[in-house]
């Protein structure tokens, strides 16, 4: 579905609309498709199926700027419960230095708060001319480059969303995927929580899990995940098995939840599918819950790391696990 935001006149003397596509929309998908084509393959694919209408409840918006009805330049959110990743941020080469980024943004950023959205998450370089764009319209630095767009802060804004409450494991589907960036982007005091996604304090997960989803469509060996579910549909925690980056033939596996359900903590790890072969897990050297919850399921000590990482500024130890899974 289409819909008409703004019109503009242009320094150019040219006339540019801005319209938002809510997908799946085919219409102007090849145009979409032809406009982000510089981008990676797992994002091509969320975008393509995004048009086609494949990626379940994910809320997936093109705002565009159309000259003579060709785009020429695109915002991109996708969003769940007023939660949302705001990215694919591209003007065409030819069409630079017009203003055309900045009418764009407003546009959207209009449009989110009109629909009572949240908060908005990206990423960008620390004090770059982009993270000074992004700041102008109301974005704040939760971590160098990583950047939320929320009434009072991303700890304000998500303070009754993680209420305690039931929850489940379920599979992971696109509709987790802002939510789980909202999870990976507050400090809830649980040091380490991904090793395999780097989430050593807070982390947006916005590549990570697009990345996550490209592979589970592909059937990657060794590539699992499942989801903690909360019953209001907050994402309150997450497990992973993937192929280790340093060591063929190796699986990393890493498992987190919110505090306030580190009571399922155990169940999300044993649902999680487990490749066979080695597999390799790490906790904080003080984090003796998670610790215990490894050991639980059959992990073994294999050895410590001094001073591997640091968390809040502080040198910490990381203890290694491993179990070989037939």
């Amino acid at each position: 579905m289409q819909t008409q935001l703004d019109h503009a006149r242009l320094g150019s003397g040219e006339d540019l609309t801005i319209v938002r596509v809510d997908a799946p929309d085919e219409a102007l998908g090849p145009e979409v498709r032809d406009l982000l084509g510089h981008k990676g393959d797992s994002w091509r694919e969320h975008i393509r199926a995004a048009l086609a209408g494949e990626t379940d409840l994910l809320e997936t918006r093109f705002y565009l700027g159309l000259i003579d009805g060709y785009p020429v330049a695109n915002v991109m959110t996708v969003e769940r419960h007023g939660f949302g990743l705001f990215g694919h941020v591209f003007t065409r080469p030819e069409h630079r230095l017009k203003g055309i980024c900045r009418l764009v943004i407003s546009a959207q950023m209009e449009c989110f708060r009109s629909r009572g959205g949240r908060a908005l998450l990206l990423g960008t370089g620390f004090e770059s001319p982009p993270y000074r764009i992004y700041e102008s319209f109301g974005f704040r630095s939760i971590k160098g480059g990583e950047m939320a767009l929320c009434e009072g802060g991303i700890d304000a804004a998500t303070q009754d969303w993680f209420a305690p409450g039931p929850a489940e494991v379920v599979e992971p589907r696109w509709e987790h995927w802002p939510l789980v960036s909202v999870l990976a982007a507050i400090d809830t005091g649980e040091p380490l929580r991904s090793v395999g996604w780097e989430i050593h304090d807070i982390q947006l997960l916005e590549a990570p899990y697009c990345s996550l989803m490209y592979q589970l469509g592909r059937n990657a060996p060794g590539v699992s995940a499942r989801i903690l579910a909360a019953a209001n549909g907050a994402v309150v925690g997450c497990a992973t098995a993937l192929p280790s980056r340093d060591w063929p033939d190796v699986f990393q596996v890493d498992v987190f939840t919110h505090l306030n359900f580190t009571v399922y903590t155990k169940a999300l790890l044993e649902a999680l599918p487990l490749p066979s072969g080695k597999l390799i897990a790490a906790t904080d050297r003080m984090d003796e819950r998670k610790a215990d919850i490894f050991r639980s399921c059959g992990f073994e000590n294999e050895g410590t790391l001094q001073t591997q990482y640091r968390y809040r500024g502080e040198p910490r130890d990381i203890l290694l696990f491993g179990k070989v899974n037939a």
